[in-house]
């Protein structure tokens, strides 16, 4: 099966909220280079599923956000490896 390409954007102002109240000292970084994809889920009562990448657009965020707006994140399994 293909994987969809989509365009990334900018951080909307509410997914730069739901960064900064789920992890801590994030509020601290600059993340005005950070973008972010939206891609179609199978997951009950989610509206798409999230991929925000770095300054470098390296895959950091992972996540789902939900039609009231909010979003579920954690951090992508690539941000934890040590890149050599």
């Amino acid at each position: 099966m293909a994987i969809e390409v989509k365009q990334r954007k900018n951080l909307t102002s509410d997914l730069i909220r739901d960064l900064k109240q789920q992890f801590a000292g994030i509020g601290r970084k600059d993340l005005s280079a950070y973008t972010f994809e939206r891609h179609s889920t199978h997951y009950p009562d989610a509206r798409a599923d999230i991929s925000i990448f770095d300054a470098e657009g390296d895959l950091v965020i992972v996540g789902r956000e939900y039609s009231g707006g909010r979003a579920m994140l954690w951090f992508a399994t690539t941000a934890l490896v040590d890149k050599r």
